[in-house]
């Protein structure tokens, strides 16, 4: 790897990689703080190399080749960066590098792809391209296979000093690179992209349009342009034309994130029925494999979408508060879910759905905590009378008006620590009882 200044994050790094990697090889571009330092002083032998930075195609070539003569014990190159973490799985054998040339791993941040992170060493006509943005270009007669991300796979961070000005960088970089080959459909592409992080939405929209029309490189980058093509739109606030891409997107990508982007945008404007109409053709897409698309966001797949809809149900069906209810659920349940959202859709929005249904005919019942078989309920039925009852131990059931419904159900929800009640496998279940729907939280 090639490194400047991380000398804070190298031991999470090679805490990661302890055990898995026999050497290292590093080549510092003019760190000036103790970085030299941190690697010389980690317990796993390796070579620290001093070079200059041009730019990372540059870089990272020069790396591997002093690499290759240095390193002639090793069998295969584990090319990472010093913010990422290598995440392996106890199922992980070496049995499974079965002679490849080349082997990708999964590379997780926000967005998930594949990338070239094994290299045989003597395979010596891999090249790095790009000044940055950059790729290894691995010639058809080598060998080339991705290893399940169920077995490896990569974190990245993304907490890299490197990182302070990589916009500015990457974009001084592109622009010299798009200087010497304006056709160039992998430099259009990455400016833009660059230009669309840095929120330059009306400078990078030109740019994906052109990449978009561009029959060379990489199809899926072609794919992913018209996608970036109503984020930018979205950003400027334009959204007929954010819909027309964001369609064109979801259909030639077969991907849900274009049209999830639409969800957000339209909910926290307030255009409810519109959000619920793009939320029910997004939630049909499955998330796609890896190799069939680009910077896949795997989250939106796990528990976004749920979260959407649980959230736009109480306005969409603001006479029907069961659905509401029924759709927090599903989202409570949603184990890939973080805590943090669970936690805030609980206490936000998700109260308000069980007041709602509470103030139209439910009986409500608590058992206290301490009690071995403990879960409360609330029966919706068809009584004409509203009541909340909840009981606490050594007290009586108190009879609570309906306008005292939202002060008795956080004296409820108070009684054991959220985190607590939210751990665990499916927490909430929804049945039938005695011809009305109940709700039991297992504690």
């Amino acid at each position: 790897m090639i490194i400047k200044n991380e000398g804070p994050i190298l031991p999470r790094l090679f805490d990661s990689v302890r055990g898995f990697v026999s050497e290292y090889c590093v080549m510092d571009t003019g760190s000036t703080d103790d970085t030299v330092d941190v690697l010389r002083s980690i317990d796993v032998p390796g070579q620290v190399l001093h070079g200059p930075f041009i730019n990372f195609a540059q870089a990272r070539n020069l790396m591997i080749d002093e690499c290759r003569k240095l390193m002639k014990s090793c069998d295969y190159f584990l090319l990472l960066d010093a913010d990422m973490i290598l995440k392996v799985h106890p199922e992980w054998s070496w049995n499974i590098i079965d002679d490849r040339d080349v082997y990708n791993l999964i590379q997780e941040s926000k967005v998930e792809y594949e990338n070239v992170r094994l290299i045989r060493r003597t395979a010596d006509k891999i090249k790095v391209i790009g000044a940055t943005h950059e790729y290894y270009d691995v010639p058809d007669e080598y060998s080339r296979e991705l290893i399940s991300k169920d077995l490896i796979y990569i974190e990245d961070v993304g907490d890299g000093k490197a990182k302070g000005d990589k916009f500015e960088r990457d974009e001084y970089l592109l622009r010299q690179d798009l200087e010497r080959d304006p056709s160039n459909p992998r430099t259009v592409f990455y400016l833009a992209n660059t230009l669309k992080d840095m929120k330059r939405y009306a400078e990078a929209i030109p740019l994906y349009e052109q990449r978009s029309f561009m029959d060379n490189g990489w199809w899926v980058e072609r794919d992913y342009a018209v996608y970036m093509l109503c984020k930018c739109y979205l950003g400027l606030e334009d959204l007929s034309n954010a819909r027309k891409y964001g369609e064109l997107a979801a259909r030639i990508s077969k991907r849900a994130e274009p049209l999830y982007d639409l969800v957000y945008y339209l909910h926290h404007n307030e255009l409810y029925t519109l959000a619920w109409y793009y939320y029910t053709l997004a939630s049909q897409i499955p998330k796609p494999a890896v190799k069939e698309t680009l910077f896949i966001v795997g989250d939106i797949y796990a528990f976004w979408l749920d979260f959407e809809k649980a959230t736009l149900s109480r306005h969409i069906f603001p006479d029907q508060p069961i659905l509401a209810l029924t759709a927090g659920v599903s989202f409570l349940n949603n184990m890939y879910a973080p805590q943090y959202l669970r936690e805030y859709f609980y206490r936000e929005a998700w109260i308000e759905s069980i007041i709602k249904c509470l103030r139209s005919t439910v009986t409500y019942h608590h058992y206290h905590a301490s009690q071995p078989d403990i879960f409360w309920h609330s029966v919706l039925n068809n009584s004409a009378e509203t009541e909340c009852r909840y009981s606490t131990s050594g007290e009586s059931d108190r009879r609570i008006s309906a306008d005292n419904v939202k002060d008795t159900i956080e004296k409820l929800v108070s009684i054991t620590s959220l985190s607590e009640r939210l751990q665990g496998s499916a927490p909430f279940s929804l049945s039938n009882v005695d011809g009305g729907l109940c709700l039991k939280k297992w504690f």
